[in-house]
């Protein structure tokens, strides 16, 4: 059952690029769920589609045609195709400007569930004559990682971009800089205060945490104080120091450091 259920996720266009221990844990976990085939294989696309497809536009996929046929990329345009990055273009620069100041003089980055980001930021490092040691990017897609390593060497920074599941293995390399960009939520989509672990176990000076504060359609649903009240929560019994705080157009940002 568990195999066929996987392969009718794996073998869909749209799901594709995603890794398998992705796929296979969505199956394992939806299956105890349901009585029937059909109802598993829609549920686990479903939660698919939640987690990854969900953030992509059409031009994704033509952005990756070209790529694929070795024709030339517009990473301007690409960073639009992701909602995540998207979401940012109008604050970039002050986004990226926050982080400077507090962590200063950074030479090594993870960054988890990194969708396009590291495309956005590596432009804003590139621009800035910042050097850089290592940039380590991880995603459950495939098609990201082929985007981000392109890019990479375009602008010659060194870089480690390979796909992983943070719910499977949670990297603990030591880095001056984790960024976590509006990943909580994903992640309690899937598992209950996952996060938390997460955060204990990545090894770095400075994490960077962000969350939405408005839907994807730009709508107003309170997701700003949820969000607060969660994260706060989790500081207030944790070691974990607030260095940095603020709230964007569409997006709550805190720096924090371990203090133990």
């Amino acid at each position: 059952m568990e195999d066929n259920i996987f392969l009718s996720a794996k073998n869909s266009k749209k799901y594709n690029s995603i890794i398998d221990e992705t796929i296979r844990r969505i199956c394992i976990e939806e299956i105890p769920k349901y009585n029937n085939d059909e109802d598993v294989i829609k549920s686990v696309k479903n939660k698919l589609h939640q987690i990854s497809q969900s953030y992509m536009t059409s031009g994704f996929t033509r952005e990756l045609k070209r790529l694929n046929k070795g024709k030339p990329v517009d990473f301007k345009y690409l960073i639009t195709t992701h909602s995540s990055t998207a979401e940012r273009v109008s604050f970039r620069d002050e986004f990226y400007n926050d982080i400077f100041k507090v962590t200063r003089d950074f030479k090594s980055i993870l960054d988890l569930a990194c969708g396009l980001n590291p495309i956005m930021l590596g432009e804003y490092l590139s621009n800035k004559n910042h050097e850089l040691d290592k940039y380590i990017a991880e995603d459950i897609h495939t098609d990201l990682t082929k985007f981000i390593v392109s890019y990479f060497g375009k602008i010659k920074y060194p870089i480690i971009a390979y796909t992983s599941d943070l719910l499977i293995r949670i990297p603990t390399e030591p880095v001056d800089l984790a960024l976590l960009l509006k990943i909580v939520p994903v992640l309690e989509q899937q598992r209950k205060n996952h996060y938390r672990k997460v955060i204990d176990e990545i090894n770095a000076k400075y994490i960077v945490v962000t969350f939405p504060t408005k839907t994807m359609s730009g709508k107003l649903v309170g997701m700003l104080e949820n969000y607060k009240v969660l994260f706060d929560n989790f500081l207030l019994s944790s070691d974990y120091e607030v260095v940095f705080t603020k709230i964007y157009s569409n997006e709550l940002m805190y720096i924090i450091s371990n203090i133990r």
